[in-house]
C-alpha cells in the first residue's frame, strides 16, 4: 500500500510542475454562437442543456474505470471536474460551469484533454 501512495504522490507533484496554466477566476459563460464555433474543436461533443456531453464506450469496465482515472488527475489539474455516469463499459460525460451557469473556455480546454486521453487508447 506505501508503494502505491508513493507512486501517486510522485504522480501528483509531477502534475503539479508540468500542467499548463488554465483560468482560476470566474469566467462568463459563452454565447451559443461561441459555444457552436468551439465544438468545431472537439470530435464528439454535443451541446444541450446548457452542458457539454457526450459518450465513450470500451471494451469492458476496466478500461473504462482507467480512462476514468486518467481524466480525474487531469481534471483534478485544471481543477475543472466533469460530471458522469458509468455503467459497466460506457462513460458518459457532461461538462459546465456552475459557477458561471453555462459553458465556458474551460468547459473546452477539459474536453480537448479528455479527447487527447481517448486518443492515446
Amino acid at each position: 500500500m506505501n508503494k502505491l501512495r508513493d507512486s501517486l504522490e510522485k504522480i501528483l507533484v509531477w502534475q503539479e510542475r508540468n500542467r499548463p496554466e488554465y483560468a482560476t477566476t470566474f469566467q462568463p459563460g459563452l454565447t451559443e454562437e461561441e459555444i457552436e464555433e468551439k465544438l468545431k474543436d472537439v470530435d464528439g461533443w454535443e451541446y444541450r442543456d446548457n452542458a457539454l456531453h457526450t459518450t465513450f464506450e470500451f471494451n469492458d469496465f476496466k478500461d473504462a474505470f482507467s480512462v476514468m482515472t486518467r481524466i480525474a488527475f487531469e481534471a483534478e489539474a485544471q481543477n475543472h471536474h466533469p460530471d458522469w455516469t458509468n455503467v459497466y463499459n460506457k462513460l458518459h460525460i457532461s461538462l459546465s460551469t456552475h459557477d458561471a451557469d453555462g459553458v465556458t473556455n474551460n468547459d473546452f480546454a477539459l474536453a480537448k484533454t479528455i479527447d487527447q486521453i481517448i486518443e492515446g487508447e
